[in-house]
């Protein structure tokens, strides 16, 4: 009895030995496996977001949701959405598929005219390598009945300074066939959308993508008649600018790729800098995915403002859209929402030519076309352009009258043909 009491007590200072853990207790193996599937998704998440190159433009981005967070919407008079849709429009060999648009497009588009009365507007940046007469025309119709622009799009590779300009002035002759990238004025214009998200040769040489090579691409695009570049967001892609939901001007470094990752914001009353203007869409992580009840999905969705089938434009992406809030710094009342498809691909045609994209445009008008709280203008890339710089140059009021400021219509608006439908018999079927 005597040591029993002797062993249960002890002295004063003593220190107890370590008590045992055991990870079998079932307390304490669910705190295990909980952390080890915790480090497991980090590592998943890590992973995935190398592979996404986020990290380009994560810290940017954190930057910008909390600048939004604590800006103010203008409280007098009505904002105003400035809305166009650009295309990387490559049909190859399938005319069938051009023709499908002079069938489908203007049934929907002319159903929903905007605060100006002007119907949808689309912007086909066609590939200049893969030019063919046919298509180019049916497009050419489209545009003078009135429902877009044709631009330049083009995929290259291991290119110099010189073999570049003469793909851009050979594609400029090519073009003007029909009147497009040349002004009713005799000039020579383009806007710009790279076909390997390569710009500036941004992305580098690894066995499944080759460089452009060209790393004074903006200042050659500039003299050859470029006024922007609208190829990006690119996330997934290491061409993705640091600088994200703005429009800003970027200055060339002739000897380093990328010049365009960041620079000056257009601004109200700032003179233009630099070569090349940067028109970006719209980069977030939208998190309204988790809680629509058409995609039953638990992770959020990252948006860039592109359509697909899969990922159709339904209101919460448009919401999105124009919290992104992308504007000419000194006028925020007037909001740029730029959205891309590659609208020649299986995957996208039935959501730019059929009830989706109706929807779309049905919301738009309820929603942002009221006329108090908000005002709705399609336009093209050029149309685009011309209300920046309207903008730049201290004009207000509605943006729909500077729709030609700077630079005037294409000669495809000359065209005038009596009929566009008409244009389904053009060219051949491939």
């Amino acid at each position: 009895m005597e040591n029993m009491e002797t062993q249960s007590c002890r002295k004063d200072g003593e220190v107890s030995p370590p008590r045992k853990i055991s990870l079998l207790r079932p307390r304490n193996f669910f705190i295990t496996i909980l952390l080890f599937l915790a480090f497991v998704w980090l590592c998943w998440v890590g992973n995935k977001a190398a592979q996404k190159k986020i990290l380009v433009w994560l810290p940017s981005y954190l930057k910008w949701e909390l600048k939004t967070a604590n800006a103010a919407l203008p409280q007098e008079g009505p904002i105003d959405i400035v809305f166009l849709s650009v295309d990387h429009y490559e049909p190859g060999f399938n005319t069938w598929k051009v023709k499908e648009w002079v069938e489908k497009y203007p049934l929907i588009a002319r159903k929903h005219p905007d605060a100006d009365g002007v119907v949808p507007q689309y912007t086909w940046f066609y590939p200049a390598e893969q030019f063919k007469l046919e298509q180019v025309e049916i497009l050419a119709d489209l545009s003078a009945a009135g429902y877009g622009e044709i631009e330049l799009h083009l995929h290259h590779d291991h290119d110099t300074s010189e073999t570049l300009r003469a793909r851009l002035r050979k594609a400029k002759d090519n073009f003007s066939r029909v009147g497009a990238l040349e002004t009713v004025d005799g000039a020579k214009a383009f806007g710009f959308a790279h076909g390997n998200w390569a710009l500036d040769d941004s992305v580098a040489h690894t066995d499944k993508r080759n460089p452009c090579g060209v790393t004074n691409e903006l200042i050659v695009l500039r003299e050859e008649g470029c006024y922007a570049d609208f190829t990006f967001p690119s996330w997934g892609f290491e061409s993705q600018p640091r600088q994200i939901n703005s429009i800003y001007y970027a200055t060339d470094d002739p000897d380093k790729p990328k010049s365009y990752d960041h620079g000056p914001p257009v601004t109200v009353g700032r003179r233009a800098t630099g070569d090349l203007l940067i028109f970006e869409g719209p980069l977030s992580i939208n998190f309204g995915k988790l809680r629509h009840h058409e995609f039953p999905y638990y992770y959020p969705l990252v948006e860039t403002g592109e359509i697909t089938d899969r990922n159709p434009p339904l209101p919460f992406r448009v919401d999105e859209w124009v919290r992104a809030g992308i504007h000419v710094e000194g006028r925020p009342s007037w909001i740029f929402v730029k959205t891309y498809a590659h609208g020649a691909t299986d995957d996208a045609r039935s959501a730019l030519l059929g009830p989706i994209w109706e929807n779309m445009h049905s919301y738009l008008g309820e929603k942002y076309n009221d006329g108090t709280k908000y005002r709705l203008h399609y336009v093209t890339a050029r149309e685009a352009y011309n209300i920046v710089k309207a903008a730049e140059a201290g004009k207000s009021g509605n943006p729909g009258q500077y729709r030609d400021f700077v630079i005037p219509p294409y000669k495809t608006s000359l065209r005038n043909p009596t009929d566009v439908q008409s244009a389904r018999l053009s060219g051949r079927d491939n």
